[in-house]
């Protein structure tokens, strides 16, 4: 019997399996790190985190948001179609910070936390999925790799907003995984698509929702053409369905986007 073979079977082995393999466990304690490690970035130091407004008074930055025409400068213009993303999530989100008096430095630390506890947790999630319902460190591993790396660091502090799309990425490859094993013909999971979709952060840089988008079709190809596990009908069938929610989803963006 192997060293980890032995040390599973132990009461202390499997004491720690259980614990991780409840089912909040692992959430809980990504998110409680993730929160915690974005405290632990310049605590009280309030940065430019996508735009100034956000901190400055995002009060009238969501005003201005929900607005198409700006009567601010000169003659008055109108809004930048990449301007509209902002409307939801990311400046209600700070918006309600500032109405309800939380300091903007922790409304920014609580905004990025989320973020990662969100991309962790649906790291998890996809885990679950594609390798095994049972979880434990290869689950943990996986969610810290995909939550804290370099790609995350140079966005998190600056341009968290490119971080929306990143976010949802594992839900949507869970998304469409459970959609086409599932029946095809209902709606549920192509209406999880659309909901992520629809916060992608899309409005404020539709450049990244192509590299978002390829992982989920690449499962879905890979499923039918290699596994066989799926069925061309079943493959269009929730391809459309899933097509539509995000249309209608994010065609708050999209529609501003399209006509400037």
């Amino acid at each position: 019997m192997t060293a980890r073979a032995l040390r599973l079977a132990s009461p202390a082995g499997r004491g720690m399996r259980g614990w991780l393999g409840r089912p909040l466990t692992i959430p809980v304690a990504l998110a409680a790190g993730a929160i915690l490690l974005a405290f632990l970035q310049s605590p009280g130091k309030e940065v430019m985190d996508s735009r100034i407004e956000l901190t400055v008074d995002p009060s009238l930055f969501l005003q201005r948001v929900a607005a198409v025409w700006s009567p601010t400068y000169d003659l008055g213009h109108v809004q930048s179609g990449q301007f509209v993303g902002y409307l939801f999530p990311m400046a209600p989100w700070f918006a309600a910070a500032k109405g309800l008096g939380v300091a903007m430095w922790v409304a920014e630390r609580l905004w990025v936390g989320s973020l990662l506890a969100i991309s962790a947790w649906g790291v998890v999630r996809l885990m679950d999925e594609l390798y095994s319902r049972d979880r434990g460190l290869p689950h943990v591993v996986a969610a810290l790799v995909f939550a804290v790396n370099p790609y995350v660091v140079s966005f998190a502090s600056r341009a968290s907003v490119a971080l929306m799309a990143y976010a949802i990425l594992p839900w949507l490859i869970v998304a469409v995984h459970r959609g086409l094993a599932e029946d095809a013909h209902r709606w549920r999971w192509p209406a999880v698509v659309g909901i992520a979709m629809g916060c992608s952060g899309g409005g404020v840089n539709a450049a990244l929702l192509p590299w978002i988008i390829a992982a989920p079709v690449a499962l879905a190809a890979y499923e039918w053409l290699v596994l066989r596990a799926r069925t061309l009908r079943q493959v269009w069938s929730f391809s459309w369905r899933a097509a539509v929610c995000a249309l209608l989803a994010s065609a708050w963006w999209i529609v501003p986007v399209a006509r400037l």
